[in-house]
């Protein structure tokens, strides 16, 4: 059986996006980084405005040890959705590996 491929110009629907989500998360959960990576990205690149996505990205990038990339996703996450204690701590986190401790410490007063 043959799958039809999807453009990114065809409409993303709530329950599409999020079973697209779930995959690249069950890929990062499963060690496959690259995959999760390219997962990630590929939302993105639909829709920009996921801060989940974002989220999950930063935390990835952070395991990949690339703080300052994980930091600009971070960032992105807590701007679309700032409300989100979790997304301010990994931020916060992410500075405190990226050797900057004053931002961290400042992130930190507002989760």
């Amino acid at each position: 059986m043959r799958h039809k491929k999807t453009s990114l110009n065809t409409p993303t629907t709530p329950q599409t996006l999020a079973a697209q989500i779930q995959k690249a998360v069950t890929l990062h959960q499963q060690g496959q980084l690259d995959q999760a990576q390219r997962a990630y990205r590929k939302i993105l690149k639909r829709d920009k405005n996921q801060p989940d996505t974002h989220h999950f990205l930063g935390l990835l990038l952070r395991q990949r040890n690339k703080p300052d990339k994980a930091i600009h996703h971070l960032q992105q996450a807590t701007r679309l959705q700032s409300d989100n204690a979790l997304f301010w701590k990994s931020l916060a986190d992410a500075l405190f590996e990226a050797n900057q401790p004053q931002a961290a410490h400042d992130v930190f007063q507002h989760c």
